[in-house]
């Protein structure tokens, strides 16, 4: 009895299985691997863009000098024309508790979308080397 081309038949069905359930494995982690949710990872990089705006205003100086004009136009050259954006900042006297003394906003557009990412910063205004104001800026990003 010659077992050998059985032995050879049930040997291919085996390596086509094999070969099947590699493929099956490969795709899937393909697929889960590629499904990652966009919008999330694309807000958080929008989140991550506008706290180094902000960085790059309050160590250039441009929130310090509570000029909407300046802020406007570094606004303008830091994001261009990829994002819009909106920056509000609010500024407050101290005298035995924070007292609001006025606030600005500064944008690219007049409408705000519904999906957004803020960043907050903090900053003080100094004048002949004494604290003069204390600020909160707000910037406002969108697609």
């Amino acid at each position: 009895m010659n077992s050998r081309p059985l032995k050879a038949f049930v040997f291919s069905i085996d390596y086509l299985i094999a070969l099947m359930l590699f493929v099956s494995i490969v795709y899937a982690v393909h697929y889960l691997s590629a499904s990652t949710s966009a919008p999330i990872s694309n807000s958080l990089l929008m989140k991550k863009q506008a706290q180094d705006i902000l960085a790059v205003l309050h160590k250039t100086h441009s929130l310090d000098s509570l000029n909407q004009n300046t802020l406007n136009s570094s606004l303008s050259s830091l994001i261009g024309d990829r994002l819009n954006w909106m920056l509000n900042v609010e500024y407050y006297n101290y005298s035995g508790g924070f007292e609001l003394v006025g606030n600005f906003s500064v944008s690219n557009t007049a409408t705000v979308s519904n999906n957004t990412v803020t960043a907050h910063r903090t900053f003080v205004v100094y004048q002949e080397g004494n604290p003069r104001y204390y600020g909160l800026a707000k910037l406002i990003l969108w697609q």
